[in-house]
């Protein structure tokens, strides 16, 4: 792969790192720099897909980190090689690399949370292609992991949703044939959701994420953990960090042994946890994933 600066999508982070607001202290300054000047990876998968991935070593939070980045830019079904978006569900639990090669698709990150119990299924809201695969569990009130919607159109497209945190049934009401909730969203038009201060939030972990830029550009990002060498992120480092890049939407997936990152004829791309190795061999076998297809 060759590198590359990602001056594009790194241009608002430059600005900012020049005038920064009250409160931004040295150190967010110095981690934001470390994103900027970081040596990213850069592979075309296609015209409109782009994966990128980067090693900190140390200089990132205090921390070792290792960053996957799959960017789509203006996916839509119907043009022959156009990227678009699907969600797949399994009635047994399956690794995201076996979804995606069923699918056939480009790429692929996993879902969002499920329970190991039977039915294997997951345990917020998922519809698929019209589909009601499962609903929001729960006591009636809506928890961190059901704070935030993908939505899929017609179209392939994807979109990210606030839901009323008063009802549950909220999802039911998108006209969007494939919707996912899950959870926390960290980023709405541009504004950070706040945190709580609970061991999920603050402690580091391998994290999934999806967020959407200004220019309706999506990042698929996997952010690994467990091991000394990449040592994962809480969710306030993980907000900071998609912000940098440019996010005005984010969302957390599920996470932990269960973030993938597949890309077709390269496997898995990033390092899985569950095998508490640093290779990609680690897999989780989940619930449900995100796949990235084309248009043929």
């Amino acid at each position: 792969m060759k590198r590359a600066t990602l001056h594009a999508i790194f241009a608002t982070v430059i600005l900012m790192t020049i005038f920064l607001p009250a409160g931004f202290g040295a150190e967010e300054n110095k981690d934001s720099l470390a994103i900027v000047n970081a040596g990213w990876n850069e592979e075309q998968l296609n015209k409109k897909v782009t994966f990128k991935q980067c090693v900190f070593e140390g200089n990132l939070f205090e921390s070792n980190q290792i960053i996957s980045i799959i960017e789509i830019k203006g996916a839509k079904a119907g043009k022959k090689g156009s990227p678009y978006f699907a969600l797949q569900g399994v009635e047994e639990l399956t690794r995201t690399s076996d979804i995606a090669k069923e699918n056939d698709a480009l790429a692929a990150v996993n879902g969002n949370f499920f329970s190991f119990k039977k039915p294997h299924n997951s345990v917020d809201y998922l519809r698929i292609d019209g589909i009601e695969i499962c609903g929001n569990g729960g006591d009636g009130t809506r928890s961190y992991n059901q704070s935030g919607v993908i939505a899929i159109d017609k179209r392939g497209r994807v979109s990210l949703h606030k839901p009323d945190s008063t009802d549950k049934q909220w999802e039911r009401r998108l006209e969007e044939p494939s919707i996912m909730t899950a959870g926390p969203l960290l980023m709405a038009d541009g504004i950070k959701e706040p945190l709580k201060n609970v061991s999920f939030y603050t402690t580091r972990h391998p994290r999934t994420a999806v967020a959407i830029l200004d220019n309706n550009t999506v990042l698929l990002v996997t952010v690994d953990g467990r091991n000394a060498s990449a040592q994962g992120m809480s969710l306030e480092e993980l907000q900071k960090t998609i912000s940098w890049l440019g996010a005005k939407h984010l969302i957390n997936l599920d996470g932990g042994g269960s973030t993938t990152m597949y890309i077709k004829d390269k496997g898995v791309v990033n390092y899985p946890s569950d095998n508490k190795k640093l290779d990609h061999f680690g897999e989780r076998k989940v619930a449900n994933a995100l796949l990235l297809l084309i248009s043929e």
